[in-house]
């Protein structure tokens, strides 16, 4: 084991729980799914026990938080296909992951 590594865990576990808390879709819609899906893919490496609650509890899952430019036609919000995909406990989490990359390709194509 690396000296002082397990100290590390728990700076990056509380670091990344903190961004996740703070994180604003207002902020600058243009890379907010970027963020999410970094800090996703990072609350899931290192507090994969703790990394649904958190994901949860972060403000911009709330309700009125939500920025209508991430909620599908059909109401659903784009993040719970992100969580989904992370989380890798349901059957559709592939096709939740594809959603997400053809949401991000249509409203931004390049």
């Amino acid at each position: 084991m690396i000296p002082g590594a397990h100290e590390g865990i728990g700076v990056m576990k509380h670091w990344v729980r903190d961004a996740l808390y703070t994180l604003r879709a207002d902020n600058d819609p243009s890379a907010f799914l970027t963020t999410v899906l970094k800090l996703t893919s990072l609350i899931f490496t290192f507090d994969e026990s703790s990394a649904l609650k958190c994901i949860k509890q972060a403000s911009f899952n709330a309700h009125h938080a939500r920025v209508k430019e991430f909620v599908y036609p059909d109401g659903r919000y784009v993040l719970e296909d992100i969580v989904s995909l992370f989380d890798g406990t349901q059957p559709t989490c592939i096709s939740a992951g594809l959603k997400v990359l053809r949401y991000g390709w249509y409203r931004n194509p390049r």
